[in-house]
C-alpha cells in the first residue's frame, strides 16, 4: 500500500498531490490497542494511532497515477518538495492526536458496510495537525473500485475517500485504511501522533 499525499493549502479545497510515501525511518509503535480505543464504532474496528519517526532527508518522490491528484510542480512560492518532513521539536505534554475518530457513509439506514457499495471514509484532521503539517493522505489496503481522495484544507479539515466496495469482499471482511500527515511546519512536534490505521468492515 502507497499512500498518495494531497498537499493542504491556506484556502479552499485542495486537491493538489505531493506524490511519494512520507520520509521516515524505523516503524511506527501503536498508541493503543484496538480494542480500547473509543474510535471503534459502527463499521469502523482495529484504531489505532502511531507516532512516525522522521527523517531529514527526503525520498525521491515517486511519480505514480496521475488519475485524482494535480501536478504541484512549478506553483509559485512552493518549496521543491512541501511534503518533506524535517526533524520537528521536542514538545511539553503527551502525544498530540492529528487525526480524528473516522466516520463512514452508506447507502443504508443502518449504516453497515456491503458488498458493492458506495461509500465515502472521512478522517478528520485536528486543528494542530492542519497547523503542523503540509500534506495529508488516505489509503485503502484491500483496493476498492472508481476510488477518488479529497482533501478539505480549511477548518474543520478532513481527507476523504469515496469509492465502491468490492463484489468479491465476503461477509466479515476487513478494508484496511491508513491516513498519515507528513510535511514538518514550524508548530510541528516529535511525539505528534502522525498516523492513524483502522478496518471498515463489510457486513
Amino acid at each position: 500500500m502507497q499512500l498518495r499525499f494531497e498537499l493542504a493549502l491556506s484556502l479552499g479545497l485542495a486537491l493538489v498531490g505531493c506524490s511519494g510515501s512520507p520520509d521516515r525511518t524505523g516503524t511506527t509503535q501503536p498508541f493503543d490497542e484496538a480494542t480500547e480505543h473509543p474510535c471503534n464504532k459502527g463499521v469502523v474496528s482495529h484504531f489505532t494511532e502511531a507516532r512516525v519517526p522522521f527523517d531529514s532527508e527526503p525520498e525521491e518522490p515517486d511519480a505514480g497515477p496521475s488519475s485524482n491528484r494535480g501536478d504541484a510542480g512549478g506553483l509559485p512560492g512552493l518549496p521543491p518538495n512541501p511534503c518533506r518532513n524535517a526533524p520537528p521539536k521536542e514538545c511539553p505534554g503527551p502525544p498530540r492526536a492529528i487525526f480524528a475518530c473516522p466516520n463512514v457513509s452508506s447507502p443504508n439506514a443502518s449504516g453497515d458496510v456491503h458488498r458493492g457499495d458506495q461509500i465515502t471514509v472521512t478522517v478528520p484532521i485536528t486543528d494542530e495537525g492542519l497547523d503542523a503539517y503540509s500534506c495529508f493522505g488516505l489509503s485503502d489496503a484491500r483496493g476498492m473500485a472508481q476510488v477518488s481522495v479529497l482533501l478539505y484544507a480549511v477548518k474543520p479539515a478532513y481527507v476523504e475517500e469515496s469509492g465502491r466496495v468490492l463484489d468479491t469482499d465476503p461477509p466479515g471482511a476487513a478494508i484496511h485504511f491508513s491516513a498519515e500527515a507528513a510535511g514538518t511546519r514550524q508548530e510541528a512536534c516529535a511525539g505528534d501522533l502522525t498516523r492513524v490505521e483502522f478496518d471498515v468492515i463489510v457486513k
